[in-house]
């Protein structure tokens, strides 16, 4: 282990809400995110917000609301952001391993220093699809004593937010081989975008091959997902893939001739 001082970079950590209908949520978000040093609040589709009850329970925000950016969907994410963690309280079976906050911040803070990373937070009746938390990185949960846990939205960002300014001013152990393991080495994350344009043209060659795969070709492309999703792919890794697929599709092309 060698140590790196990767405090986690506050200024490149978005709070992304999927779809916030109450006003009283929003502005009770940005509260906590001010608070915690969290400067940049992205929603998604959401219900008005622009009304006095946002601008009451955000008292002493007013700045991070006056500048929250709107996007119309989920996949609008993906061009601005290197890395997504999604949030969640659901167990299903071949689910990828979930963090807690705490034990996620030492993960990206060393992305955090030169890359965009968001932290996804679901609608408030049910939370992210599962489509949803298959474009994260990463999936978090908050631990809690009941199997299932009644916070609401503004508490569960406010746990994430409390955890981010914690690792703001934290030295992390890194391991030898770590992504951002300091080498002189200058790391270029793929962005969302380009990792979604990766896993369709997976899809695409693999719905060509002269034989199919047990439960399907979306079942198949998810467990690239599972195993690729938790790694910080860099662009060229992102390259390397679309070059191996380029590969197979030609085979297959001729295999069918």
């Amino acid at each position: 282990m060698s140590q790196y001082p990767s405090a986690l970079n506050l200024s490149n950590i978005d709070i992304i809400a999927i779809e916030p209908q109450h006003p009283g949520n929003i502005g009770a978000i940005c509260r906590a995110c001010k608070n915690m040093g969290i400067s940049q609040i992205v929603l998604v589709n959401p219900g008005p917000y622009d009304v006095e009850e946002t601008y009451k329970l955000g008292w002493g925000s007013e700045d991070l609301i006056e500048n929250i950016i709107v996007l119309p969907d989920f996949d609008a994410l993906l061009s601005r952001y290197h890395l997504l963690i999604g949030t969640t309280n659901r167990k299903k079976e071949n689910q990828a391993p979930l963090y807690t906050p705490t034990d996620i911040m030492p993960i990206i803070a060393p992305a955090s220093q030169t890359h965009r990373i968001g932290i996804v937070f679901g609608r408030e009746n049910n939370g992210l699809t599962v489509e949803e938390l298959s474009k994260c990185n990463y999936q978090s949960t908050i631990p809690s004593a009941v199997p299932y846990p009644a916070l609401n939205l503004s508490q569960a960002v406010l746990i994430y937010a409390q955890a981010c300014f914690q690792a703001s001013f934290k030295t992390h152990s890194v391991a030898e081989g770590h992504p951002f393991n300091p080498s002189g080495y200058t790391w270029t994350l793929a962005t969302k975008q380009e990792e979604e344009l990766m896993y369709a043209h997976m899809e695409s060659t693999i719905a060509l091959l002269p034989f199919k795969t047990r439960k399907g070709t979306d079942s198949f492309v998810a467990l690239f997902r599972r195993v690729l999703g938790r790694t910080q792919l860099e662009k060229r890794d992102v390259r390397v893939i679309f070059k191996l697929f380029d590969l197979v599709k030609r085979v297959a092309k001729y295999s069918n001739t």
